[in-house]
C-alpha cells in the first residue's frame, strides 16, 4: 500500500490554510494509514497530537442514526410508525404555504426522521426554542426542546422533498422516549461502552478541555480562518441539551472504533448496515439533496450514498460542520476518519482538496475509484 496521493492532499490542506489534521484509515479492520499534521493551535504552534478531542458536529449524525436503528432491529421502533405515535406533540402538523398555515396532508413517519424528509428547519432560533430555553432556565433538556419544536410550523408536507433539518435531534427524542433513558445514556450503554469509545459524549468532563483541539472559523468574504475566541457549539442549546445532529465531542481513535463496530456488524446487523447505507430517497425528494449535484450520490438512513450502478465503490458516510469526514465501505472493508477543526470548513479549494481525501485512500489501496 503506497499512501502518496494522500498524503500530498492532506498537505495541500494545510498550504491552503487549515491549521491542522487528523486522519486515519482501517483496511480489513487492520489500522493502515494514521497521519496527523500542522497545529493544534496555530497562535501558540502547538503541534497536532492523535489524542486531541473535538467538535465533530454532524458527524454525530451516523452515530444516532445507528442507536434508532438498534431500536428498529428490537422491534421497538419501524420506519413507517407515525412520530406522533412517541412524540404526540407532533399530531396536527401545519405546513407553511404562500396564503398562510395548511394541515400537513400526511403525518411525519419515523422514515422522515431518517431521511430528512420530515419538513423541519435547522433555524436555531426559531420562537419555540428560545421560549423554550427560558422556560427551562436555560437547562434546555432534549426532549422538552423537541417537544417545543413541534410548535413550529413545517415548510413542506411531510414525505415529499429532502431538506437538511433538525430531524435527527428529534429522533433523539425519540430514543428517550422508548429507551426510556437521557439520549446520552443510551448511547453510552449500547454504542460507546461496546466500542471502548472512552473519550466520547456530549459535554466535556473534567481533564478533557485541555485536550481540545483549538476552534477555527472560515470567513468567505475575506478567505480568512480566524480562531474562535472560545470553544462554541451553537448547536448545543444548553448544559442538558444532547444534541442528535451536532452535539458529539470525540477523538478520532474513538470515532474508528465506532466505525469499525458498525461495519463488521457489532452494533447493528450486517442486514440492517445494507438497508442503512442504501438509497431511501425517491426520484422527487432527490431533488432536494444537495450531493446530489456533485456526483452520483443520494441520502440512506442518515448517511449519504452512493447510487448502485454507478462505478463508484459503494461507500457511505457523512461530514461535519468544523470540517470531520466519515467514510465506510463494508464491500471492500474500508473506514477512514478525517478532522479538522473549522467551522464551516475552509475555501472552495479545501472543500475540494477534503473530498480528494476518498479517492485518495482507495488510490492508496490498490482499489479502482471508478470502474467502467
Amino acid at each position: 500500500m503506497e499512501f502518496c496521493k494522500l498524503i500530498s492532499v492532506l498537505d495541500q490542506l494545510l498550504e491552503a490554510g487549515i491549521p491542522g489534521y487528523d486522519c486515519a484509515v482501517f483496511y480489513r479492520h487492520e489500522p493502515v494509514f494514521r497521519r496527523f499534521g500542522g497545529y493544534s493551535d496555530r497562535e501558540t504552534a502547538a503541534p497536532m497530537r492523535s489524542d486531541l478531542l473535538y467538535y465533530i458536529y454532524s458527524a454525530t449524525k451516523v452515530v444516532t442514526v445507528t442507536g434508532a436503528l438498534q431500536l428498529v432491529e428490537q422491534g421497538k421502533l419501524a420506519l413507517e410508525d407515525c412520530l406522533e405515535d412517541y412524540l404526540p406533540e407532533y399530531r396536527d402538523m401545519r405546513v407553511a404555504a404562500p396564503k398562510g398555515l395548511v394541515p400537513a396532508r400526511s403525518p411525519i413517519r419515523i422514515r422522515d426522521l431518517f431521511c430528512m424528509t420530515a419538513g423541519l428547519s435547522y433555524d436555531l432560533k426559531s420562537p419555540s426554542l428560545l421560549a423554550a430555553r427560558e422556560k427551562t432556565g436555560g437547562r434546555c433538556p432534549t426532549r422538552e426542546m423537541m417537544r417545543a419544536l413541534a410548535e413550529e410550523p413545517l415548510l413542506f408536507h411531510p414525505g415529499t422533498r429532502y431538506y437538511y433539518g433538525l430531524c435527527h435531534d428529534v429522533l433523539a427524542a425519540v430514543i428517550e422516549v422508548i429507551s426510556g433513558q437521557r439520549f446520552g445514556q443510551y448511547l453510552e450503554e449500547h454504542i460507546f461502552r461496546p466500542c471502548g469509545m472512552e473519550q466520547t459524549g456530549f459535554h466535556c468532563v473534567a481533564g478533557q478541555d485541555a485536550r481540545f483541539c483549538t476552534e477555527y472559523i472560515y470567513t468567505p468574504s475575506d478567505g480568512s480562518i480566524g480562531r474562535m475566541r472560545k470553544l462554541y457549539n451553537p448547536y448545543v442549546f444548553g448544559p442538558e441539551y444532547e444534541s442528535g445532529g451536532a452535539g458529539l465531542i470525540t477523538g478520532v481513535d474513538d470515532y474508528c472504533r465506532f466505525q469499525e463496530a458498525l461495519i463488521s456488524g457489532k452494533l447493528i446487523s450486517p442486514e440492517m448496515v445494507r438497508k442503512m447505507q442504501q438509497p431511501h430517497l425517491t426520484k422527487l425528494e432527490r431533488t432536494g439533496f444537495e450531493l446530489a449535484q456533485l456526483g452520483p450520490f443520494s441520502y440512506g438512513l442518515g448517511v449519504c450514498v452512493t447510487e448502485p450502478g454507478c462505478g463508484l465503490p459503494p461507500q457511505f458516510g457523512w461530514g461535519g460542520r468544523a470540517g470531520a469526514l466519515t467514510m465506510m465501505d463494508t464491500d471492500n472493508q474500508i473506514s477512514m476518519f478525517y478532522v479538522q477543526h473549522v467551522l464551516d470548513g475552509g475555501s472552495p479549494k479545501t472543500e475540494r482538496l477534503r473530498y480528494e481525501i476518498k479517492r485518495a485512500v482507495y488510490e492508496g489501496l490498490g482499489i479502482p475509484w471508478k470502474r467502467s
